[in-house]
């Protein structure tokens, strides 16, 4: 062989290896952003849980193993003190956590990962209207059929207005695969009430069968929360008070897991998502809020947010069994805060107070 077909032959190979490590990097692109998003939101997730136990003798510069960015950072440190539960007497070990997990949090969605990845949404402060007026009362109404009339309606009715402090809120419904985390480390002594949620072809469903104290102790566990009913319908409905989180269309198989059409829950992530890019907010599995279940109008000063109060709580979202007027953001259902059940699970708002 001469040296120029030598030449060739190296030169066929070297493009040869550039296309196959290309197709390779195209493949595990996806699976590169989910590890490094959720190993972001870990890190701030842990940052927020420790930040609660340290004492005045140690503080949080060496907590962070991964580098933040410094325009995240800029950018944590101005809306950090949009949270809920900022003051100027929060603890300085306390700012510091929640201007770095607000940044890790921000780097994290910034890649744009895949849907099932468990990163946060930042919902900036406002004012948003919340429950259904007579008009759409009516349209439930003709959804739910023979039978029902406006007075099975009356707990979201009237619409009236509530402001709200900002809040991360998690992207999708916490996983069996996030739990099982929490459970082994010791963080969530109790395990699911079911015998399918540690297997590994379950990891990406919501878990399931976990009461109302279960969730908040997972919620606690990441340094977040439960979100009030006031929050999730604000993140479900955005600003223009749709009915459902895509708009006021009715729902249809393509949009959502309802109405018993696929039989069960199905991974977090895959439908497409609704307003603020959330993903499961009508139906796939019954939410927790933090709220007590009561009459309108929601005030979160009346006690109803109190967590060693009550015995039921709200469920918010509707599930795969569940129809048409079932999955709207405004609709609201009760739950025994010691039951759990085949199709309800949760989602964390951080960081929490």
């Amino acid at each position: 062989m001469t040296a120029e077909h030598e030449g060739e032959s190296a030169a066929g190979q070297a493009i040869t290896f550039v296309d196959v490590t290309h197709e390779a990097l195209i493949r595990e692109w996806p699976r590169l952003l989910r590890y490094v998003a959720t190993m972001w939101v870990k890190e701030g997730e842990a940052i927020l849980g420790d930040s609660s136990v340290l004492t005045a003798s140690h503080t949080l510069s060496n907590s962070s193993s991964v580098s933040i960015q410094p325009l995240y950072l800029e950018w944590a440190g101005t809306v950090a003190p949009k949270i809920a539960g900022w003051s100027p007497d929060l603890p300085l070990q306390r700012q510091q956590a929640i201007i770095s997990a607000t940044a890790l949090f921000s780097q994290a969605l910034a890649l744009n990962p895949p849907s099932d990845t468990p990163v946060y949404v930042w919902i900036e402060p406002g004012e948003f209207v919340m429950g259904s007026t007579d008009e759409q009362v009516a349209q439930a109404v003709k959804l739910c059929g023979e039978g029902c009339d406006a007075s099975d309606f009356t707990n979201e009715q009237q619409p009236h207005t509530v402001p709200l402090d900002g809040y991360w809120i998690q992207r999708t419904e916490v996983t069996n695969e996030q739990y099982k985390r929490c459970y082994d480390a010791g963080g969530c002594p109790d395990k699911p009430d079911n015998s399918a949620w540690n297997r590994p072809t379950a990891a990406k469903l919501p878990v399931t069968d976990v009461d109302w104290n279960q969730a908040k102790t997972y919620a606690e566990w990441v340094g977040g929360r439960l979100p009030s009913e006031a929050e999730w319908e604000d993140a479900c409905r955005r600003a223009d008070g749709r009915i459902y989180p895509w708009g006021d269309e009715l729902p249809s198989k393509e949009r959502l897991n309802y109405n018993y059409d696929v039989g069960g829950t199905t991974d977090v992530g895959d439908y497409p998502p609704g307003a603020n890019g959330l993903y499961d907010m009508a139906g796939n599995v019954w939410e927790w809020t933090s709220s007590e279940y009561r009459p309108y109008s929601y005030d979160a000063n009346d006690g109803r947010e109190n967590p060693e109060t009550g015995e039921s709580r709200t469920l918010r979202g509707g599930s795969f069994l569940f129809d048409d007027y079932d999955v709207r953001c405004a609709n609201r259902d009760i739950g025994n805060t010691t039951v759990g059940n085949f199709n309800l699970g949760f989602r964390v708002v951080s960081p929490g107070f």
